[in-house]
This record gives C-alpha cells, sequence and structure tokens, in this order.
C-alpha cells in the first residue's frame, strides 16, 4: 500500500495535523486538473512528478483510473509519454470525464475501458499569447500548430482514425458518450455496461437440426377435458 499527503495543518510546536489516503500500488488515479506543478502542497491537482514517483514502484500491470477535465498539454504529454515506456502493460479505465487532454492521456493504454455513463470529449488546444506586432501573430499561430499536430499524431498512433477526421473533429469540440467512443475506436469496451442477453428466438437454425430435434406430442384435449370433468365431480362430493 501507498499513501499521499491530502492535507497538512501545522500546529503547536514541531507538530503536524496530515490527512492522507492509501491505496493500492497497482492503480494510479488521476481525478482532478493535470499541472506542471503544485502552487500549495494542499492543492490536489495531478502533476507529471507524482506520476513518476507512482512508476518507480509499480508493478508490471498497472491500471490508471481518469476523472478529469483535462489541463495543461505539456504536463500530460509528459504523463502519457511516461505510461507509454511502462515496463509492463497499462489499463486505462475512464471512471466519469474524460476531457480534453485527459482524453488522450487515456489513449496511453493499451487496454482501454470506459465506464458506462462516462463521457470523452476531445478539442483544439487553448493558448494564451501575449500578441504585439504581426511578428509575434506569426509565432503565436506556428505554437498553436505545432502542439494541435502533436495531440493529432496522438490520435493517429492510437487508433484507427486519420488526421484529416481528428482535425474536425478537434475543431468541432466533439463528445461522446461511452458506447460511441468505443464505436469510435478510442476505447476497446465499455465497463459496467448491461450485458447482452442472446434472443434464442433471434437465431436461424437450420433445417436439419430441426429434422432431428425430438418435439413433444400434442396434448389430447379430450383427455384434458375428461380430467376436468372428474375433478369436478369428485369436488361437488366432497362439499
Amino acid at each position: 500500500m501507498k499513501s499521499i499527503v491530502l492535507n497538512s495543518k501545522p500546529l503547536d510546536g514541531s507538530r503536524t495535523l496530515q490527512t492522507t489516503a492509501a491505496f493500492n500500488n497497482d492503480e494510479l488515479c488521476i481525478y482532478d486538473m493535470i499541472l506542471s506543478q503544485k502552487w500549495n502542497p494542499e492543492d490536489p491537482y495531478v502533476t507529471p512528478d507524482e506520476v513518476v514517483n507512482f512508476l518507480k514502484d509499480a508493478p508490471s500491470e498497472l491500471t490508471v483510473r481518469i476523472n478529469s477535465s483535462g489541463g495543461e498539454v505539456g504536463a500530460a504529454m509528459a504523463m502519457y509519454n511516461r505510461l507509454l515506456e511502462h515496463n509492463g502493460t497499462v489499463n486505462t479505465i475512464v471512471d466519469g470525464y474524460a476531457f480534453s487532454s485527459a482524453g488522450w492521456l487515456a489513449l496511453a493504454g493499451s487496454n482501454r475501458q470506459i465506464c458506462n455513463g462516462g463521457l470523452f470529449m476531445m478539442h483544439n488546444p487553448y493558448m494564451y499569447e501575449e500578441i504585439n506586432s504581426l511578428a509575434s501573430i506569426d509565432a503565436a499561430k506556428n505554437r498553436w500548430e505545432a502542439h494541435r499536430n502533436a495531440i493529432v499524431n496522438i490520435f493517429t498512433s492510437r487508433t484507427s482514425m486519420k488526421a484529416e477526421e481528428v482535425q474536425n473533429l478537434m475543431e468541432a469540440t466533439t463528445y461522446y458518450g461511452a458506447q460511441e467512443a468505443v464505436d469510435k475506436g478510442l476505447f476497446h469496451s465499455v465497463r459496467n455496461a448491461q450485458p447482452q442477453n442472446a434472443m434464442l428466438n433471434c437465431l436461424k437454425v437450420p433445417t436439419e437440426a430441426l429434422n432431428k430435434a425430438i418435439m413433444p406430442a400434442a396434448p389430447d384435449l379430450s383427455e384434458l377435458r375428461r380430467r376436468a370433468l372428474n375433478a369436478r365431480r369428485i369436488s361437488a362430493n366432497l362439499t
């Protein structure tokens, strides 16, 4: 078992009150915004350093559970590549949201699931740039296109989607439900979905099988009537 400090509060003297959470070291949870660093120790954000530290003692088969609205492209890119380089199998499970960079981070898994009710979203990267000249406009455009193309490459390398399709979906800010995301090839299966029960009456039974089947004889209606009448007479005599 591992533990992380969720909150730390100094008390009198040298004592400190800490709130910790314990978890299995075969499961990594990315349950908040993805940022390059924490500004305060108690910040709930997930950073690349935390993922790197986790992977040091992680087993060969690792499960990453995701419920995040995304975050910084560079931070998510570092997490994505470190998970790809993990010496073993990485299973990714979307428990709730996989939006923006958290969406393509989930593609690092070789076995990918999205829970029933989960949501996936892909869009163009956001960029906040100081523009003070025509040259800075061109520089900002080049930076934005480089980030967009890097994300497109992740989708095309981990799915069967083509670059033009990915660009169009990102441009439109596209949301997918669980089954839609599976149908699109982003995930392999829907987790916690209702089982598909086979309906026998939908199957086409070969004629040869029908000919060999032993069919029960039709009931003798006259015999059933006779037994019913006898039962009524007996009942009448008892009362």
